[in-house]
């Protein structure tokens, strides 16, 4: 990407934290969209998000919100849950906080009067009494609850305690919890109840999720104003012609012959007649025109200056005060459009004109999906809001509407709900990862990382004894899981799942050994990533749980995140340095290392790891070979660059460590159990799809030239991975894509493709040209030039 691409969002940040002014843009969108955008839903939902982002403001410019600090909440413990928007800006509320919930007050008003004036606080006590740990433990023992938040699975945790001889473990989590009793919900929601250890099925969302977006779906705007023009507006020009009509004397004009710039009429003349009580009428004509507008403004047409209906209206204003007022133009105008009308489309009375108007009605009476939406949620309103579908459940929620269903949402009846709900339906639908990426329902790496924590819950989950303690600790980590990132400065890591008192406490109580279980879902979950999402680096929330299954096998790898260019400080923690290493003793006079000019003795000579002033330990001469590649020199006592020099520097660390695909491979061997010609073949369609179809704002071209970049350096290192026969079965397989394109796509893509085959079929003969990066800074990079049709030079 180069200097000139646009900034990342977060791009401004300061030595103290986040720029205030990031939080001040996003009010400021959000209140911008709360007043000016025409739907109501969607004003309202911006309404919601400018307090979230006034919030974040005001806590940054008080000091109760620390951004870019592990705990961004002044006062508040590592393991609470804060409200996180995008960017990683923390609001200041905690998720397991605020207004009570609907089953906090049912349950609040079941306490005693006196208790419920203390409202959160009476409930977290109330679960520490007789009758409140009984229910506790019904829930374990039958797992009729759901946890959203961590938090509330505390006092679960305490009643599995107490009740097993632990009393002194409870007691210090109850330390730790109690001062934050009134403000913080430690028990869980009742749900139906959940047999465990049963077999490991994902969803993406639960049926609450998705009766939540069935009840936010809104019409879109264009079929909306269409379906307003069809019921209000031509039925209200209708009536203006209608008027005009009564006032030709003679035959009504028609259409005798018509260029694209003249038209010959015959017939007779508007306003030369007037019958008795027509001024009154078009007055009242007019009159219901401005009552109309102002209840149905979704539809330009009739306010649009050049059109009939403003002319007709007009002309029609005119004679009902005093026709002598109509220029002979303004007659002429009125003829010429009563004769353009009838040949058109007829005129009011005509058989022609009732046939259109009745088709139109009928197009204007099919349901929208909104409509649709409301039976749909009705028949999910039958499934708890925590639970999922079951597959063959679909087509009975899409049935067509019975005949009481049809007429209480006016809905035809027969006519099953569309097809286009179902994927809806399938996110929320128990089902294994394999069978939701065959359905398309896991699109990307990151929705992927959306459902491995369940893989990962219960290989974590098998180191238990206890059954309900199993599915308690399956729950309390996949509620984790969900926890959003805050951004962080100086090294700092998130928030860790032992941090949190009644985890911890679980943690303690393991006995078996997870290994086995560890590496089977480990190995099932990259397999899964790389053959379906080849193209896509292993993003940071599937490397977390990549990362907690290879600690449960007792594999000491070195992953390395993707750091943001915005808030990158020049330096990387010694685990980079060590994946580095590990790809260099794997790809030493590889095709990979020959392409990018890595220097593999040069990577594994570095030994100079020395402790960070924030704590983890860098190497310098790692990050001095990261810029040295990137071209980027670092001036002493200047802490930030540019998000060009940033992402450029990155890149090249990307390049040295592969991005975690040869430490995956060297931990997994992966290169046995992986077709790599097809990876192969994915990678190269995804990287010449996004060059052939380049268009839009010069930013947007630089970003999808980046993401390609990097999927190419995936693409290269598969083949460094392949054998040399299935490295030839691929070139011969890419030069014939290339020949089935455009010329313009072979002239951009067939150099590219020329230097890796050069590479990769001769180790002595040097590389011919630079190797296809993502981020170029200034005028060095040929392949941007030739890609994008210009150059990619600085602004």
């Amino acid at each position: 990407m180069s200097d000139d691409s646009r900034p990342d969002p977060t791009s401004s940040t300061s030595s103290e934290g986040g720029n205030p002014g990031y939080a001040l843009g996003q009010l400021a969108k959000a209140l911008t969209t709360a007043q000016d955008h025409p739907d109501a839903d969607t004003r309202e939902r911006a309404d919601r998000r400018a307090g979230d982002w006034l919030r974040v403001f005001g806590g940054m410019l008080s000091g109760a919100l620390r951004i870019g600090d592990r705990r961004p909440v002044k006062g508040t413990p590592v393991w609470a849950t804060p409200k996180v928007l995008d960017g990683g800006f923390a609001t200041g509320d905690l998720l397991a906080g605020g207004s009570l919930l609907s089953h906090e007050k049912a349950l609040l008003d079941t306490l005693p009067q006196m208790d419920r004036p203390l409202g959160r606080a009476s409930l977290n006590a109330y679960f520490l009494t007789e009758d409140g740990l009984a229910i506790l433990l019904r829930q374990l023992e039958t797992g009729a609850y759901r946890i959203t938040v961590p938090e509330e699975g505390a006092l679960l945790t305490v009643a599995w305690l107490a009740n097993n001889g632990r009393a002194a473990e409870a007691r210090r989590i109850l330390d730790a919890i109690g001062p934050w009793f009134p403000r913080l919900r430690f028990y869980p929601m009742p749900a139906e109840a959940t047999p465990p250890d049963g077999e490991v099925l994902v969803r993406i969302h639960d049926v609450g999720n998705v009766s939540r977006q069935l009840e936010n779906l809104t019409t879109p705007r264009d079929i909306a104003a269409q379906t307003e023009a069809y019921t209000v507006w031509l039925p209200h020009q209708d009536d203006v012609v209608a008027l005009l009509m009564e006032t030709v004397e003679g035959p009504m004009p028609h259409v005798v012959s018509q260029t694209p710039y003249t038209t010959e009429v015959n017939g007779g003349w508007p306003f030369q007649t007037f019958p008795t009580g027509w001024r009154d009428r078009a007055r009242a004509c007019l009159k219901n025109y401005a009552r109309l507008r102002k209840a149905h403004p979704l539809c330009g047409k009739p306010d649009r200056p050049s059109g009939n209906p403003v002319r007709l209206r007009h002309a029609l204003a005119v004679a009902a005060k005093d026709p002598a007022n109509l220029t002979g133009y303004e007659v002429a105008a009125v003829r010429t459009a009563l004769a353009q009308i009838r040949s058109k489309r007829g005129l009011p009375g005509s058989d022609v004109l009732a046939t259109l108007r009745a088709e139109q009605a009928n197009v204007a009476a099919l349901p929208t999906k909104t409509d649709w939406a409301a039976l749909l949620k009705h028949r999910l309103s039958g499934h708890g809001p925590a639970m999922g579908l079951a597959e063959d459940e679909i087509d009975d929620l899409l049935a067509p509407a019975t005949s009481a269903e049809a007429e209480r949402y006016d809905l035809p009846e027969d006519t099953p709900i569309p097809d286009a709900f179902r994927p809806r339906l399938l996110r929320a639908t128990d089902a294994t990862p394999e069978q939701h990426i065959a359905w398309g329902t896991l699109s990307s790496a990151e929705s992927l990382a959306r459902v491995v924590p369940f893989l990962s819950a219960r290989v974590r989950a098998t180191g238990l004894d206890d059954p309900a303690l199993r599915q308690l600790d399956e729950a309390l980590y996949v509620a984790f899981r969900r926890r959003r990132s805050v951004l962080l400065l100086y090294l700092q890591s998130q928030a860790r799942l032992d941090e949190i008192p009644w985890v911890a406490a679980i943690e303690r109580l393991r006995t078996k050994d997870t290994s086995a279980a560890g590496r089977e879902a480990l190995t099932r979950t990259v397999g899964l990533a790389l053959t379906t999402f080849p193209e896509q680096v292993l993003p940071n929330k599937l490397l977390q749980e990549i990362r907690a299954l290879a600690r449960s096998t007792g594999l000491d790898i070195p992953f390395v995140d993707e750091i943001a260019a915005d808030i990158f400080m020049g330096t990387f923690t010694t685990k980079y340095l060590g994946a580095a290493q590990i790809a260099a003793r794997q790809l030493e006079d590889s095709v990979y290392a020959r392409y990018y000019h890595i220097d593999t003795d040069a990577v594994l000579a570095i030994d100079d790891a020395t402790s960070s002033t924030h704590g983890p330990a860098t190497s310098q001469a790692f990050d001095r070979m990261c810029h040295d590649r990137a071209g980027v020199r670092r001036t002493p006592g200047v802490r930030w660059l540019s998000p060009a020099q940033n992402g450029a520097v990155i890149e090249q660390e990307q390049v040295l460590t592969t991005h975690n695909l040869a430490t995956l491979f060297d931990a997994l061997g992966l290169a046995d159990r992986l077709d790599l010609n097809a990876l192969a073949k994915q990678t190269y369609t995804f990287v010449a799809d996004a060059i052939e179809s380049l268009r839009g704002p010069r930013w947007g071209q630089l970003r999808a030239v980046k993401n390609a970049a990097y999927a190419w350096r995936q693409l290269v290192y598969f083949l460094s991975m392949a054998s040399e026969t299935q490295r030839d079965l691929f070139f011969e397989w890419a030069r014939s894509d290339i020949k089935n394109r455009s010329a313009d796509f072979e002239a951009r893509v067939d150099p590219i493709l020329e230097d890796l085959e050069v590479v990769a079929g001769d180790e002595l003969r040097p590389r011919p040209g630079e190797p296809f990066y993502g981020w170029v800074l200034g005028d060095r990079s040929p392949i941007h030039e030739r890609l994008m049709g210009a150059r990619a030079s600085s602004s």
